[in-house]
């Protein structure tokens, strides 16, 4: 029962990254830790929507190749460290300043999602299920946030 379960949490984070990046480690903040660059810079802003992508499209393939793990827990680890990856990429771009406010909430919410995973690498069965709805609802609202995000830079929504 266990094991469909984490099957189950998997696959619905593997759709929700089909539409987005990565995230944090243990507790979760609006932005990455150790990250060495800003949203926000007095430096004119470069035309980030093909580096966002290129990010995306990386993280999204990382994920699909941590799903085929094996070991459920590892797999959740991976993936964990996936969301934390993207994220960090993502907090070290250089956002316009009408797309700052979306690109802070879509690293926010790859952290959180980051370390709901986390948790599932070590939960047991009860809590696993109670992580599910955090991990749906975290997923509607960063997909919410990055087709924001997607706009504000002139790309296309996710599918």
């Amino acid at each position: 029962m266990k094991r469909i379960v984490i099957a189950l949490l998997l696959g619905i984070f593997l759709r929700a990254c089909s539409s987005r990046p990565a995230a944090s480690k243990n507790t979760y903040s609006s932005s990455s830790p150790g990250a060495s660059g800003s949203t926000t810079s007095k430096a004119p802003a470069v035309n980030v929507g093909p580096q966002v992508l290129i990010i995306i499209n990386n993280g999204n393939a990382q994920i699909q190749k941590d799903k085929a793990i094996s070991d459920q827990s590892a797999a959740f680890k991976a993936v964990s460290s996936d969301f934390s990856n993207v994220a960090s990429q993502l907090q070290a771009l250089t956002y316009p300043a009408s797309a700052q406010a979306d690109a802070k909430a879509v690293i926010h919410d790859l952290n959180k999602l980051s370390y709901d995973t986390s948790q599932a690498a070590t939960a047991s069965l009860s809590m696993l299920q109670a992580l599910e709805q955090t991990i749906v609802s975290d997923e509607g609202t960063e997909k919410a946030d990055s087709d924001a995000l997607r706009s504000d830079l002139g790309l296309p929504k996710s599918a």
